[in-house]
């Protein structure tokens, strides 16, 4: 588990809970947003290399975007789609390639499998956000 690593006491959660505290309530949500951020690049890269860093590119690649979603739009189906599959590659890549060609002699396991931080529950928030009811409705 990485939050009781010194490395996450020193690194992140001192510094980030000082830097919080030392500034005014305007600039709190970005010493969030860096930190976290930092957080999520250093620990993806120190247990996955490069292919773990690049999720935090796919989350920031949805946050810019998700501005030209709405409700049952193309974009909004096209992203909800994008997001199924990241989530199906992430999560299922080894259940499924061990199905095509035998658990015993896959050739294609990824060894070392990670889960980018809260990709589930981003996919289905993101599936509400398409096809579920508009706000104020059900």
């Amino acid at each position: 588990m990485i939050f009781n690593t010194f490395a996450y006491y020193l690194l992140f959660l001192l510094p980030a809970a000082t830097l919080y505290r030392c500034t005014t309530p305007r600039f709190r949500p970005w010493v969030i947003a860096v930190f976290g951020c930092l957080f999520f690049v250093f620990f993806s890269y120190s247990m996955s290399g490069i292919l773990g860093v690049l999720c935090l590119g796919i989350f920031l690649w949805e946050s810019i975007t998700s501005r030209l979603y709405g409700p049952g739009s193309r974009w909004c189906m096209l992203g909800l789609v994008q997001s199924v599959l990241l989530l199906g590659f992430f999560k299922y890549w080894n259940f499924f390639t061990g199905l095509l060609l035998g658990s015993h002699t896959n050739p294609l396991v990824w060894r070392h499998a990670f889960l980018p931080l809260g990709i589930s529950f981003f996919t289905f928030e993101f599936y509400h956000l398409c096809v579920g009811p508009p706000c104020g409705e059900g």
